[in-house]
């Protein structure tokens, strides 16, 4: 399935969801790739789920698992900058399966649980998987309809090529990448009925009647840029207490807190568009999909509005913010890094979360943004690509170009005002909830220091028509995507616009530095406007 986090956003506010359906459903397993597996996550731990009978595979993501550094270079390119890393994935081999009937994979979006079922040799199976954040772990629970049903092995397949090892009931790998940054990640099997043992770095199980799985994952990524955001702490440790926790819950217990904690963000909003058909309700996603082209299915427009906000929660809770591909990724190289796209795709994936009723979603954003500053402020204050109109380094404010997790960025040269693109998040942040303590404390420093880059950039015109001669302008700005580099891009020109209304705003709330409030408003009112 092809998913980005909002295909749409709609204003619509009531206590709770409907019961109505909100279900992904197919009649095939995922293709190789990332299009058509099932995405589950809990904001830092990910699961594509592919759902094939016998060889299930599920691709594992932390979400702070990347290479690079603070990429002193600048180059977009080089090993510097880095990618976002798969774990590998987990696979359960059941070969006795291959041969089966009616098949049918799914993703309940209202209660985040993806459901693999069908029927081999006059049994039928069940598989259901889900992310807990409460107790930051994947849980997958094995069953069938009649005793002593599975038989098969576990194996965590390790895309670093590292250590893998086995013990009792459980699979660990633990290593670290080229840059130094330390990874965990474990599986521990349950079994009732049946045998389960090691052979080697597997886990072998013959005649269970139920199978549980219990995986997390972990690395030494903190949000300090003086320990260069790695603490040097063995991730193994939390990694562990999280799967023994939770293995000594029962699997009722973690599903009904999982559900608890999903339903408390996603139940707050609901969308009414109409009602579909029997026959529209009765098609599969993927056909269902293609009859909505030219048959308006409302059920169907309801369900991808929701399924945005699914993703946000599962992206965006208390790690890093979503990426470029929000939480999932199935290999080590993948397009543009899954990287922070600063020119739009950062910011698009956070317009809804406000407007949506999911403003704790928006928190992550914040809190990588402010945890990188000090490497942002180093390249700023040293680029060949900021200098003021005498030609001279700025001493002030912060940019930021396209970046990793380590505040390693690309080159300046590209989109200038991305800093000034991000500060709108932390205005709406407040602007919604109206929290000042949050404004005085996060937003307002950030919206002033990004006030500080324009007010030593912007360039006065001195050559133009009567309208144009002495206004401001971005210089050597650029519209992304769009054309060549010059003064004054309309793009540049609104985004600071925006920052500086908002930054007065901000000012004017707290009562606070009125000689520089005063002195933005007025270089906002000299601003040059768009023209066509």
């Amino acid at each position: 399935m092809n998913w980005i986090l909002f295909p749409v956003v709609i204003q619509v506010f009531v206590t709770c969801v409907r019961a109505s359906d909100k279900v992904f459903w197919y009649e095939s397993p995922a293709a190789d790739g990332m299009n058509e597996a099932l995405p589950i996550g809990n904001g830092r731990i990910g699961g594509l789920v592919y759902g094939h009978p016998e060889k299930e595979r599920i691709n594992m993501n932390d979400i702070t698992l990347w290479t690079g550094d603070d990429n002193p270079t600048q180059d977009y390119h080089g090993p510097g900058f880095g990618d976002y890393q798969t774990l590998g994935s987990l696979v359960v081999d059941l070969p006795d399966h291959k041969v089966n009937t009616q098949y049918k994979r799914a993703l309940d979006i209202g209660d985040a649980v993806t459901t693999v079922q069908y029927e081999s040799h006059g049994v039928q199976y069940k598989r259901d998987y889900f992310v807990s954040h409460v107790s930051q772990v994947l849980v997958g629970r094995l069953t069938a309809d009649k005793g002593k049903a599975y038989t098969g092995r576990i194996e965590l397949q390790d895309a670093h090529k590292v250590a893998v090892h086995a013990v009792d009931n459980t699979i660990a790998v633990d290593g670290k990448l080229v840059n130094g940054l330390r990874f965990a990640w474990k599986v521990l099997a349950q079994h009732t009925g049946g045998s389960l043992k090691v052979n080697g770095t597997v886990i072998e199980f013959n005649g269970c009647d139920a199978l549980t799985l219990i995986v997390s994952a972990g690395t030494d990524y903190v949000f300090d840029d003086s320990k260069k955001f790695k603490s040097g702490e063995d991730p193994a440790v939390h990694v562990n207490d999280w799967v023994t926790k939770a293995s000594i819950k029962s699997y009722e217990s973690l599903r009904t807190e999982h559900l608890s904690d999903f339903h408390s963000l996603f139940n707050r909003v609901d969308v009414d568009l109409g009602q579909s058909s029997a026959q529209q309700t009765a098609l599969s996603t993927d056909k269902r999909k293609v009859e909505a082209v030219a048959t308006f299915d409302p059920d169907f427009e309801e369900m991808f509005f929701q399924f945005g906000r699914y993703l946000m929660i599962s992206s965006s809770r208390t790690s890093l913010p979503a990426n470029l591909q929000g939480l999932w990724n199935d290999n080590n190289t993948p397009a543009w890094h899954s990287d922070y796209h600063t020119n739009i795709n950062a910011q698009m994936n956070y317009w809804p979360p406000e407007t949506v009723n999911l403003a704790e979603c928006h928190l992550p954003l914040f809190n990588m943004i402010r945890s990188q500053l000090n490497v942002w402020r180093k390249c700023t204050r040293a680029s060949k690509d900021l200098l003021t109109p005498l030609g001279k380094h700025v001493t002030k404010g912060v940019a930021v170009s396209s970046h990793n997790i380590y505040g390693g960025m690309g080159g300046l040269d590209g989109d200038k005002t991305n800093s000034a693109w991000y500060a709108q998040h932390f205005w709406e942040h407040y602007a919604f909830g109206m929290d000042k303590t949050y404004l005085k404390d996060v937003a307002y420093p950030y919206l002033k220091e990004v006030s500080e880059l324009w007010d030593e950039l912007l360039k006065t015109v001195t050559n133009g028509t009567k309208q144009q001669l002495g206004k401001l302008v971005v210089p050597h700005g650029w519209s992304p995507e769009h054309g060549p580099h010059e003064d004054g891009c309309s793009y540049n020109q609104e985004i600071v616009w925006d920052l500086y209304t908002n930054y007065v705003k901000a000012a004017d709330v707290l009562g606070v530095d009125k000689e520089f409030r005063d002195r933005v408003a007025g270089e906002r009112d000299r601003l040059l406007w768009p023209g066509i």
